[in-house]
């Protein structure tokens, strides 16, 4: 022990919860700014923490869903619920507006759904099904279809992809030129029964198939006037098809409609014509033309999403690439070209987010989240990892989502939904070099995030009387726990949560500002509490946890204190807005026994005091809460002996 004193400052949380192999990394700035332990606190932009928002019960989802958001105007935000062969469709309010039924997406392939829109036009797609149109038509009405490749109007040509899937050598020979049930040969076994209904072009004349005669012989429908009936290489097929993959991706990029990434071709990026979403005929490749291609980059197989920025960004399941275009250059299907960038590969399951400037994806390994952003300097992307300082919360995440701030606060959050139920979390202002991530967990599992305009849904599941329930819950800043239901009453003691029957619950009242205490419900979700109010908010309660790093440091005349057994003897907490707090134990006392208990308690702001006993080799401060009521800590002050 040596006999000296250092006072200690943490001004800032923005470095979140550090890694526990950052232990010994005190010589970061990360490491001053940080948290052991950020459990279920939400970062301030300024630099502090407070607990994270409660969130409100919506609805009954009743089974898996994954949740997506749409929105078409200021005001009118929509949150998409995908269900097995259903859609849920809720306002921003989360109130259920439509339920879609007989879609084509089953409960494997939820997670793995893209979706991109454009005004009333939402486009969903995946590699198992034909891309699916769901239009808005009403403000609380919505249709589904198969999305529709626009025809002539004399009903032929279709407007659609077209590939050849085999060698440039291999024939087709049709049997005449016109009419219906006409056989189609092929010089080498190609066709398949889902070869049924497709469209193969023959010198560019359309041929529907109608039934399969063998792997070499097909009967179709001739819809155009064939050119003869001599074996010919000059044929192909339509691009996307049961037997040959649907685009896995999609999306509305600089006024064309781009698809990629289908089974049989999953390199191969296709575009609509300009201003024309449903056409993609490639005509005589003018600039207006759609555009067909193939990325055929080094070690590239398969693309996974695409992302409209500045330029088109795609990300394959072994690296990421941009096509380059200009405001003097748009793109063509002359001046089209891929540019590789880097190396790390995007999982399917994590839809890449546009956020701060970047946009973040997580890399295919499952433990890595990158951002994908612009550097002037070397005029290229770089993908640098930004969860590399807390990469023990990126557990295989399933899901994304962000919230561009609210109504009442600027901060920005990306959220990442991790498969053990949890939310990772992350905070980021980029020209003020602030970066953190914090860890969001509940009574029960994360499985699916979504933004509505400026609010924040999820879907969770939880055990609630012996079953497991599938909820819809919308975040509120406003409220202290989860699955919460809010009620107003003439002054009683008996309230109801009937979602939430033979079930522990905590109790607030008056705006959170006092905590009635904890009750079980009884079957029918009923309550009697110690005292009557008139409004009441009941739900699950959730630990909030705030822990600095280790105490370690250089001191004069003694060195490193690392290693050395030290005493936090006395800490000062700075907090903002604050009902309930704990540090290491030491509750922080707002009410005094002169005070009007008639009166609800009065959050406060300031500095208070508190004193700590015990040496330990790596003393923290740690903050909780016995209650669920608002906590905002600004900072700390600390002395220490060592």
């Amino acid at each position: 022990m040596v006999d000296s004193n250092l006072r200690n400052v943490q001004t800032s949380f923005t470095s979140g919860e550090l890694d526990p192999l950052m232990r010994m990394r005190s010589d970061l700035k990360a490491y001053a700014k940080g948290a052991q332990t950020a459990r279920n606190v939400a970062l301030y932009a300024q630099g502090g923490a407070r607990r994270r928002p409660g969130s409100i019960y919506r609805a009954n989802l009743s089974e898996a869903t994954v949740l997506h958001e749409y929105s078409y105007t200021e005001g009118q935000d929509y949150i998409l619920a995908f269900q097995n062969t259903k859609l849920l469709i809720f306002n921003s309010s989360g109130s259920l507006l439509q339920t879609l039924t007989s879609q084509p997406w089953q409960t494997a392939h939820l997670n793995d759904l893209t979706i991109t829109d454009s005004a009333d036009t939402i486009i969903v797609f995946h590699k198992d099904f034909w891309p699916r149109q769901l239009t808005r038509t009403g403000a609380s009405t919505f249709t589904s279809a198969d999305f529709v490749f626009e025809e002539n109007s004399a009903g032929y040509p279709k407007y659609q992809p077209y590939f050849k899937f085999t060698a440039d050598s291999v024939t087709m020979t049709p049997s005449a030129t016109s009419g219906t049930g006409k056989n189609l040969t092929c010089s080498v076994s190609i066709f398949e029964s889902d070869h049924v209904g497709t469209i193969f072009r023959y010198d560019g004349k359309e041929m529907l198939v109608t039934s399969i005669t063998s792997a070499t012989v097909a009967v179709v429908n001739i819809r155009e006037t064939l050119s003869g009936t001599s074996a010919s290489t000059e044929w192909d097929e339509q691009a996307f098809s049961a037997v040959r993959g649907h685009p896995r991706c999609g999306v509305f990029h600089s006024q064309r409609l781009f698809m990629a990434g289908s089974t049989d071709r999953p390199d191969g990026i296709v575009s609509s014509k300009v201003n024309a979403f449903f056409n993609f005929d490639i005509g005589d490749a003018s600039d207006n033309f759609g555009i067909d291609v193939t990325v055929a980059a080094d070690n590239i197989s398969e693309i996974r999403h695409l992302v409209s920025t500045r330029n088109l960004q795609i990300f394959t399941n072994a690296g990421e690439l941009y096509v380059p275009q200009s405001t003097t250059s748009p793109l063509t299907p002359n001046s089209i070209s891929f540019v590789p960038q880097t190396p790390y590969g995007t999982s399917q399951a994590v839809t890449p987010l546009k956020f701060d400037g970047a946009t973040l994806y997580m890399q295919s390994t499952g433990k890595v989240i990158r951002e994908y952003v612009w550097e002037d300097t070397q005029q290229a992307y770089t993908s640098n990892a930004v969860s590399i300082l807390s990469n023990h919360l990126i557990n295989n995440a399933i899901d994304s989502a962000l919230l561009m701030g609210t109504t009442q606060r600027p901060e920005q959050y990306a959220f990442f939904v991790n498969t053990d139920g949890t939310l990772a979390v992350f905070h980021s202002v980029r020209n003020e070099e602030l970066a953190g991530w914090v860890q969001w967990n509940t009574n029960g599992s994360y499985k699916s995030v979504t933004q509505c305009g400026n609010k924040l849904f999820a879907y969770c599941t939880r055990t609630i009387n012996s079953s497991t329930v599938h909820w819809l819950e919308e975040f509120d800043f406003d409220v202290t726990m989860d699955a919460v239901i809010q009620s107003t009453a003439s002054s009683t003691n008996s309230w109801t949560a009937a979602h939430l029957p033979n079930t522990t619950v905590k109790t607030t009242t008056n705006t959170n500002a006092q905590y009635l205490g904890q009750y079980t419900s009884n079957g029918s979700g009923v309550i009697t509490t110690d005292e009557a109010v008139t409004n009441i908010e009941i739900g699950l309660d959730f630990t909030m946890t705030l822990k600095t790093m280790p105490i370690d440091a250089m001191m004069r005349n003694v060195g490193a204190i690392t290693g050395l057994k030290k005493r936090i003897s006395r800490v000062v907490a700075s907090v903002f807005s604050t009902q309930s707090m704990s540090l290491s134990g030491n509750q922080l006392i707002l009410t005094q026994v002169d005070d009007d208990f008639s009166v609800p308690p009065t959050a406060v702001d300031g500095d208070y005091e508190f004193f700590m006993l015990g040496w330990s080799l790596d003393p923290a401060v740690e903050i909780t809460q016995t209650v669920p009521l608002p906590v905002s800590i600004r900072g700390l002050y600390m002395e220490v002996t060592a």
